[in-house]
């Protein structure tokens, strides 16, 4: 609510504002029982109770005093919304809650006060107190699912456990909203893989504008084992599911907030994305798509590829878009990391390793095993090319090390690593040697 005062737009506004009849029954079930039989009967009924009990001299002044205050608050926030975000959510009209509530309250307590007093008093008091006793049932079970869900939306630490169990250490995993790495999911962040993304993605004008999906394709070229987390159905078809992430990777991992899932089939979840609808419940039900290094190298192969570059044990990982806007995923070696490379063909040959990079806070020396070594300058992009690299078929795994890691501590970003086939078999190359 107080947010919308002091926002002169709302950016990821999706949906209207509350002004049609479904708009405002929404509003009524979330904010009270939710809707469905018999809930819809407490959650309509108990409020006009509250409401006809201004015929009743004792009970008129509550009646009449909550009444006004809730017709105030809706005008002021309304009229507030429209001035400033334009963007009418439930969130926004929380001071109602408790008119709704107080409404609730005074029509159950008016009418059997009214009850009471009839010549049948014992019947109307047992029928007072069923009915006491059948809305705190109908609250049960919503209260339990809020006591023990595991999330407010996504279900953070299901899924950051599993990714920190089953992905190896290192693991890039590229979320598809790209406020989640560095805002919601920090609260319980993984320790064994990495959270990040491309570019902002929102709203749907930006995803479109700066072609978003072609930048996670480009990311999953160059980190073919990384994984992708689906938790707000970004798309570039709006309220469609992209098909890419299910017709590229090979496995599908799929984590269901449950409570959450059961709040939102009773239209108790105050984000429009959760209602019971037809429509997406984005975020309650989040998907993992991967492939394993094995899958990677299988899919390479299958697509003709002569080698795979694969970041192995030791790489760290930076995105400096906070520090100099820059959007790249950089690879950090510190003092020792290991690159693996998958000779796909049957023979055994040479290739030459292009490695694209630079130091960060100074120069660094760095060695690729016996075979060559480069110096970097520091916030200067270079290419370091290393030649006549043998390869044999399958893995091939070099160790990049830098002996002054220790004492110097100076990191090198690696932006790209790329193979590029030289076509002279290792027997020939010996030969020519000798």
């Amino acid at each position: 609510f107080l947010s919308s005062l002091f926002l002169p737009e709302d950016p990821y506004a999706q949906f209207s504002s509350p002004n049609t009849l479904a708009d405002l029954r929404y509003m009524l079930d979330t904010m009270l029982w939710g809707s469905g039989f018999p809930r819809v009967l407490f959650s309509y009924g108990l409020p006009l109770l509250g409401v006809a009990a201004i015929v009743l001299k004792r009970w008129r002044l509550a009646s009449v005093t909550t009444i006004v205050f809730g017709l105030f608050s809706f005008v002021s926030i309304y009229t507030m919304t429209s001035f400033t975000t334009g963007y009418h959510t439930v969130r926004y009209y929380s001071p109602l809650w408790t008119v709704l509530l107080a409404l609730s309250g005074i029509g159950v307590c008016a009418w059997t006060d009214v009850f009471s007093k009839v010549r049948r008093n014992q019947i109307a008091v047992t029928i007072s107190m069923v009915l006491c006793v059948l809305i705190c049932g109908s609250a049960a079970r919503p209260v339990y699912w809020l006591m023990t869900m595991i999330g407010p939306q996504s279900p953070y630490s299901m899924i950051n456990n599993w990714m920190d169990t089953n992905l190896p250490k290192g693991t890039p995993v590229l979320v598809d909203r790209w406020l989640e790495p560095w805002n919601e999911m920090l609260a319980c962040k993984p320790s064994n893989v990495i959270l990040t993304f491309t570019i902002p993605n929102e709203p749907m004008e930006v995803l479109l504008k700066y072609n978003w999906p072609q930048t996670v394709k480009d990311f999953f070229r160059k980190y073919p084992d990384a994984a992708y987390l689906e938790l707000a159905k970004r798309s570039p078809v709006d309220g469609q599911l992209w098909d890419w992430p299910r017709q590229y990777f090979r496995r599908h991992v799929v984590f269901t907030n449950k409570e959450a899932f059961a709040l939102g089939k009773l239209d108790l979840m105050p984000m429009p994305g959760m209602r019971k609808s037809g429509q997406l419940l984005s975020q309650v039900v989040t998907e993992l798509f991967y492939n394993t290094r094995e899958d990677a190298v299988e899919q390479a192969r299958s697509a003709g590829q002569q080698a795979l570059a694969c970041y192995g044990p030791g790489w760290g990982y930076v995105k400096l878009w906070q520090q100099f806007r820059d959007f790249r995923d950089w690879r950090v070696l510190e003092d020792k990391a290991a690159l693996d490379v998958y000779k796909l063909t049957p023979q055994t040959n040479t290739v030459t390793l292009l490695i694209r990079g630079m130091s960060a806070n100074g120069g660094k020396r760095v060695r690729f095993g016996m075979l060559s070594q480069a110096d970097f300058q520091n916030l200067q992009l270079a290419e370091w090319r290393i030649e006549h690299v043998p390869l044999k078929p399958g893995l091939n795994q070099f160790i990049l090390t830098d002996a002054l890691w220790s004492v110097a501590k100076i990191p090198l970003l690696v932006d790209q690593v790329e193979v590029v086939e030289t076509g002279l078999p290792a027997e020939a190359l010996a030969k020519a040697g000798r």
